[in-house]
């Protein structure tokens, strides 16, 4: 199988890994008995799933390579391409957000106690956004395959 190849099948662990994680942010809040294990678990699925992104968008980039293009498939490639491309460095931010919004450090200061639900309300909304831009681009990729034909082998 070569690299190419892969994207249809990469693709899916971010999309559902970083979809999936939000939800464990919202039980740490929920659930304080079990804060800790809901929020180690949401940053280790943002850590997977960004790292799986930025494979993602290789593969991606291989596999548009091979595609036979057209005027009107060239368009729709740019515009998955341009959105997907972004989607690494949204969740890398994202990621790096929550793991300072976690952090020991910042979560025993005096600051933080009287902050925590908002800063966290905060954050789901920015990653809402992110995750309503990687769904977008997935949605794009979707409409290649299935409308479009597109295929990486």
């Amino acid at each position: 199988m070569s690299w190419d190849t892969l994207h249809p099948i990469v693709i899916h662990f971010p999309i559902a890994l970083l979809l999936i994680a939000p939800v464990l942010v919202v039980l740490s809040l929920w659930r304080k008995s079990h804060r800790g294990g809901y929020a180690e678990a949401a940053l280790v699925l943002m850590l997977i799933g960004t790292a799986f992104s930025f494979v993602a968008v290789s593969t991606g980039k291989a596999a548009e390579e091979v595609v036979e293009r057209n005027d009107k498939l060239e368009q729709a490639l740019d515009a998955h391409a341009d959105m997907a491309e972004a989607v690494p460095w949204v969740f890398l931010a994202l990621t790096a957000a929550y793991a300072s919004l976690i952090s020991p450090m910042f979560l025993r200061s005096a600051f933080a106690a009287g902050w925590n639900m908002r800063l966290h309300a905060l954050f789901l909304l920015l990653y809402a956004a992110g995750g309503g831009w990687l769904g977008l681009a997935a949605h794009r990729g979707g409409l290649l395959v299935h409308q479009l034909g597109v295929h990486a082998w």
